[in-house]
């Protein structure tokens, strides 16, 4: 906050609860302490209901940066204190949202009053749909801040929708106000603020980290650090909040000069494609809105290049803070690199709604938007959550395993008492080998179904997706969900794990899968795998480390260890991914690996893990 003359700004104003800021990415940790007296109502546009909670981190993330509680003895601070957040979930756990989503996202948000919209997520190719929103959002009023991306050293492609006209694109400096090395650049650039800018993983330094607020996928309220331009866009979202407080009769295209021309000059003189105009100064931004006119002004830079689109490789999920796979939101919807995530946590788990997204059939591609990767997180400190007394859960829990027909079907039926499958009418071009539901330990609300699939077809297929429908003991729908198989792409024959969470699930008594798929003309690059080795931690992680190497003649990237987990009946019972470290590597480079799975049927019983299966994919 010192780096953006934050303190200075707060001697003004710490922002007022008059003004919303709308964090459309994964949701927000609704009971988070340092959030949970800001938020105002949302909506969740992954599960079409209205209990926007994150189940990725990416999106809590993003909301403490721009707002967090101050002062309140706890955590961190939020660039604008007293602002309110509007918690609107456009991508699912992996990171991953369709425009379509993120488009209707903006509208409502734009329709129920937020005036600014941070966009922490994007992707490398323009949507008509979201595009519209984006001007319709304008129209409404609502400034709309968007992240830039963090592929500059992987082709720097133009990402959307910071490029849109009516957006402000927020490149990610350092702390020594240097362009971070994975922003992009170019003529959509606006302006620079602090991103982060890490050696690696493992960088000690906590000025080269973004600390803020983060989900914890096993119970209780946590901290964590990252890198990546998601990061650097709060704090400009936060400072529109800011302005705002001292003068809300300014329109969007003022907030924007205002943010703009008071902007510390850096790079090449005057506006660049680095900085756009500067890295953020919040005091001078604060100050000048209070004498500023509602005139409006002329735009101090217009874009005037037409970038050319080259589709680049599509990123894999992870969190942003660890995660993440999001531009999978601007760490993808979302987006960045692979985290080792690490958490301090405080108190209880936060319940998230049942997803109730609809099966769809095999089509088109529909755009994929992701938080931006790399987004770097690190560990600084887990601790167990309280222990649960150990009873009975209202969740139904499957209780044994998979009843399999000699020809699998695309949709698997699983019951608390095995059932038949049904026979198929058509032999299916991708199975389920195994699948498993359970609550992933005593006292937990969520339910959590996790299996293996492998592509039977002779294409590679991308993106298989996975549709769940729990049904109770009358076989009517009682909740849907859906997700996508772990490793995105695959080649025949190949298998990837996969994991759907039902937050606070309704009573149901069996399940089934519908698969959806898309074909490729790419493929999978699996790395050699250079040695391994797994244990358990005081936790009851079950982690598998070691490295890998790239052994083709070309540059890998985004590469991923994807962990699954078997009992002594050959059942999946529990699935994970990270990424390695570094995430790319040049022909003949090694990466280390640390792939840990939280969750898993019989913890904290060790003795049930049988046996793991290891895949280390750039994909």
């Amino acid at each position: 906050m010192r780096q953006i003359n934050a303190e200075s700004a707060w001697d003004i104003t710490t922002g007022t609860s008059d003004i919303t800021i709308a964090i459309v990415d994964s949701g927000v940790d609704l009971t988070h302490p340092d959030l949970a007296a800001k938020i105002v109502a949302g909506y969740d546009f992954v599960s079409d209901d209205s209990v926007p909670s994150d189940s990725n981190g990416h999106g809590t993330h993003v909301a403490g940066i721009a707002a967090a509680v101050t002062n309140n003895s706890k955590g961190v601070a939020g660039v604008s204190w007293g602002a309110r957040i509007m918690p609107v979930r456009v991508l699912n756990s992996m990171g991953w949202g369709t425009s379509s989503d993120i488009a209707s996202g903006i509208t409502w948000a734009a329709d129920h009053g937020a005036r600014v919209i941070n966009l922490s997520l994007g992707m490398d190719s323009s949507s008509s749909t979201l595009e519209g929103a984006v001007n319709y959002a304008y129209g409404q009023g609502a400034l709309l801040v968007a992240a830039v991306g963090n592929d500059y050293e992987e082709g720097n492609p133009t990402e959307y929708p910071a490029a849109y006209d009516h957006v402000l694109a927020v490149a990610a400096s350092g702390d020594e106000d240097e362009h971070a090395d994975y922003s992009n650049t170019g003529f959509y650039v606006d302006v620079a603020a602090p991103g982060g800018n890490p050696s690696g993983s493992g960088d000690p330094d906590p000025n080269h980290w973004i600390f803020s607020t983060y989900w914890a996928a096993f119970g209780g309220h946590v901290y964590a650090q990252a890198s990546g331009s998601s990061q650097a866009c709060p704090h400009v979202a936060g400072l529109a909040a800011l302005i705002l407080s001292v003068n809300s009769g300014l329109s969007n295209d003022q907030v924007e000069m205002l943010i703009e021309t008071t902007a510390v000059d850096r790079g090449s003189p005057g506006w660049d494609e680095v900085f756009g105009h500067g890295r953020i100064d919040a005091a001078a931004a604060v100050i000048a809105a209070q004498t500023a006119p509602t005139a409006t002004p002329t735009p101090t830079h217009t874009a005037t290049a037409t970038p050319t689109l080259t589709p680049t490789r599509t990123p894999t999920a992870t969190p942003t803070a660890t995660p993440t796979r999001t531009q999978t939101p601007t760490n993808t919807p979302t987006a960045t690199p692979t985290p080792t995530s690490t958490w301090t946590p405080t108190a209880t788990s936060t319940p998230t709604a049942t997803p109730t997204q609809t099966p769809t059939s095999t089509a088109t591609p529909t755009p994929f938007a992701r938080i931006y990767l790399p987004l770097l997180m690190k560990e600084f400190g887990l601790a167990p959550p309280p222990t649960p007394t150990p009873t009975p859960t209202a969740t139904p829990t499957a209780t044994s395993p998979p009843t399999h027909t000699p020809t699998p079907a695309v949709t698997l039926t699983k019951a608390h008492t095995p059932t038949a499958t049904p026979t198929p009418a058509l032999a299916p071009e991708v199975v389920v080998l195994s699948s498993n539901a359970f609550t992933p330990y005593a006292g937990a609300t969520s339910l959590y179904i996790v299996g293996e699939l492998r592509n039977e077809s002779s294409s590679n297929l991308w993106l298989v997706r996975i549709d769940a429908t729990l049904r109770d003991s009358s076989g009517s729908a009682a909740g849907t969900g859906y997700s996508y198989a772990m490793i995105d792409r695959l080649s025949p024959g190949m298998t990837s794990p996969f994991r759907i969470i039902y937050r606070d699930p309704p009573a149901w008594a069996s399940y089934e899968l519908t698969l959806t798929w898309n074909t490729t003309s790419q493929q999978p690059y699996p790395l050699e795998i250079l040695n391994s080795t797994s244990h358990f931690d005081g936790l009851d992680a079950y982690h598998v480390v070691g490295e890998t190497r790239n052994q083709y003649d070309e540059q890998r990237t985004w590469i991923a260890a994807y962990v699954t987990l078997y009992d002594d009946s050959g059942e999946v019972i529990g699935v994970d991914y990270r990424h390695t470290d570094p995430h790319d590597l040049n022909p003949g480079e090694t990466a280390s690996f640390d792939a840990y799975v939280y969750f898993w049927k019989h913890k904290p019983d060790r003795s049930r893990v049988a046996t793991h299966l290891l895949q280390i994919y750039d994909d």
